[in-house]
């Protein structure tokens, strides 16, 4: 999962994100926001969840494999993390919004995770390789496509 750590609020971690300038739909914000906090290129896919102030998390892929430029002046690093990491970061109360949504980012983790394990099974009823579909996941990015804006 793609997380940002503030210049602000503490210095705490965040999903990349933020407020819509009005004239654009949730969807292009994610875009946006993406972009400007972490360099990364992305398409938005389906809506996760509404939560407070009416923010939209999306599920979004990368477009490219790496950022096309460096984080804007709201983030001091950007960082690829796993649900383990969520919940160290949770024990360490580092997230911006602990009580109200990091909780679901390690729940989509997993979730995500147990889907793919679920797809190679599959496919080895195939007489396909069982790492075959691990390692193209992983060309395609692997851990970098479950990104929550």
């Amino acid at each position: 999962m793609l997380a940002v750590k503030l210049t602000y609020d503490g210095n705490k971690f965040d999903i990349p994100g933020g407020q819509t300038n009005w004239q654009e739909p949730a969807t292009r914000t994610a875009e946006r926001e993406t972009w400007e906090e972490s360099g990364y290129p992305v398409e938005v896919g389906e809506l996760l969840a509404t939560v407070r102030g009416g923010f939209r998390i999306f599920r979004c892929s990368l477009k490219q494999q790496n950022p096309g430029k460096g984080p804007d002046h709201e983030v001091s690093s950007v960082q690829w993390i796993n649900p383990w990491e969520v919940d160290s970061f949770m024990q360490q109360h580092l997230w911006r919004f602990q009580d109200e949504q990091a909780h679901l980012y390690a729940q989509w983790l997993r979730n995500d995770a147990e889907n793919n394990n679920q797809h190679v099974e599959e496919h080895k009823d195939e007489h396909q390789k069982p790492d075959q579909d691990v390692n193209q996941d992983q060309a395609n990015g692997g851990q970098r496509r479950l990104i929550m804006v």
